[in-house]
């Protein structure tokens, strides 16, 4: 995660449990042009997600919208 996703997590009061939940088990993934980055959306929160390789980098935590 970035400093960033971690900043927002906090703002947001978002539990690390929920933020792994969305990761590991996304309701819906989807491309964001906006962000250039996939977007792992769970309940109410969405997930900034740039692949990097083998390995995943968070990039920043948003509330979910129906897009």
């Amino acid at each position: 995660m970035t400093k960033h996703a971690i900043d927002r997590a906090l703002d947001m009061a978002i539990e690390g449990e929920e933020i792994r939940e969305a990761f590991i088990h996304p309701e819906r993934i989807y491309w964001s042009p906006r962000h250039e980055a996939w977007t792992y959306q769970r309940g109410r929160i969405a997930l900034g997600v740039r692949e990097e390789g083998k390995t995943h980098l968070v990039l920043t935590i948003l509330w979910a919208t129906d897009e």
